[in-house]
């Protein structure tokens, strides 16, 4: 097939694509889209990048959720989810090639998993904190320690998983550069965008 045929069927199923939200997306609110055209376009968008990213035959496939927000995520090790609204908001095919291989660098590098480890590890340091806090402010008769122990571990919690986080996203975006420069896409493997 030639490109110019490529691009001219790519932009057919886009064209499709954003008709069948902006109307659906009307009547529906937070469903996934079943629709045997769309699932197999982006099939076809999603295979070059699981190759490069060596994930092809671990099933992994793209749900479109219909819905205005603009965002696209994976919660487990198969499914990568992107909004309509997302779609709908992308200039050109590279921008959402480029969104589902920052999604699919997360699948790759096990981020799930890691941040559910993550989580266990600061839940149990928020509980070891509040336990210590409690034991001190007993100790020395002052509950307001015991307040501040609480407080103070669960905040850093928090910002421990938001750190984590931060660097998570950093990582994928770099992979996915990576993919992207190995589909042609990007022209240059530089880490200049950082």
């Amino acid at each position: 097939m030639s490109i110019f045929l490529y691009k001219t069927k790519i932009k057919k199923y886009i064209y499709v694509l954003f008709l069948y939200i902006t109307f659906i997306c009307k009547c529906y609110s937070d469903q996934i889209l079943y629709d045997d055209e769309v699932i197999d376009f982006f099939d076809n968008l999603t295979t070059p990048i699981l190759k490069v990213s060596n994930l092809q035959g671990r099933g992994i496939k793209v749900q479109i959720i219909l819905s205005n927000t603009i965002n696209a995520y994976v919660i487990d090790n198969k499914n990568v989810y992107v909004y309509s609204g997302l779609i709908s908001n992308i200039d050109n095919i590279e921008g959402l090639i480029g969104v589902i291989a920052h999604e699919i660098a997360h699948i790759k590098q096990s981020h799930i998993l890691k941040f559910e480890e993550n989580i266990n590890l600061e839940k149990k340091k928020a509980i070891f904190s509040t336990i210590l806090g409690l034991a001190i402010g007993i100790s020395i008769n002052k509950p307001g320690v015991a307040t501040i122990g609480a407080l103070g571990g669960a905040e850093m919690a928090h910002l421990d998983i938001l750190r984590h986080s931060r660097h998570n996203e950093y990582a994928a975006d770099k992979l996915a550069l990576d993919y992207l420069f190995k589909l042609g896409i990007q022209k240059k493997r530089d880490d200049k965008f950082f």
